[in-house]
């Protein structure tokens, strides 16, 4: 009986063992062996003339890429700024979904507004795309007035079809099939990766 609690308690010892070393395993890096194309478009946050840019690929469906971008906007914060933050917007679903049209309504109101509000409010309300999905951005709130007449007609016109079919073919080409993604000076980390994890991938840039 003894024996057998002996072996049991070692076992558990080796499975936390392993756990815990698996928890504190790097995250996988990928190489880009050149630089990423002018071509790719996001939404910028933070100063133009920081040390470096993280690119963050996401999708306006994607629940890890909320998170991914919560930590990433914390750490940007935390180091005051010293890196830019570059959001590139990948639709995965077709161009009749809601999230596509997510994306859309946020690349033409970027393009008028140059700030990160309509982003912000399609990322924190996933469960609500349905909204822009269906025209009727007039329901959210800070566009009542403003923007609102320019941004029909961007989508009418279909100004931001460039822009995402663009995005999604680089990322077809550097080997994105799905996101959240975060590239940081060629360096690939595919998923949510743990706020260490990206705390220590950015500090390693800052200090180099």
């Amino acid at each position: 009986m003894k024996t057998t609690i002996f072996f049991g308690l070692l076992a558990l010892g080796f499975l936390y063992f392993v756990y815990i070393k698996y928890n504190e395993a790097p995250p996988p890096i990928t190489i880009i062996d050149k630089p990423l194309p002018e071509e790719l478009s996001g939404f910028t946050k933070g100063n133009k003339d920081a040390s470096f840019k993280v690119y963050n690929f996401f999708d306006y469906s994607c629940p890890y890429c909320k998170e991914s971008e919560r930590i990433l906007s914390k750490l940007q914060n935390e180091f005051t700024r010293k890196f830019q933050i570059i959001h590139v917007p990948i639709p995965l679903a077709d161009d009749n979904s809601a999230t596509y049209q997510a994306a859309a309504n946020s690349v033409c109101y970027y393009g008028q507004a140059n700030d990160l509000k309509m982003h912000k409010y399609l990322m924190e309300n996933q469960d609500s795309l349905q909204v822009v999905s269906d025209r009727n951005i007039d329901q959210i709130p800070f566009l009542k007035t403003k923007y609102l007449k320019e941004i029909q007609e961007c989508m009418d016109e279909g100004n931001f079809e460039n822009t995402l079919s663009t995005n999604k073919l680089i990322v077809r080409e550097i080997g994105i099939s799905s996101v959240p993604v975060t590239i940081v000076a060629g360096e690939i980390y595919v998923g949510l990766q743990r706020e260490q994890d990206y705390r220590n991938i950015i500090s390693k840039h800052l200090v180099n």
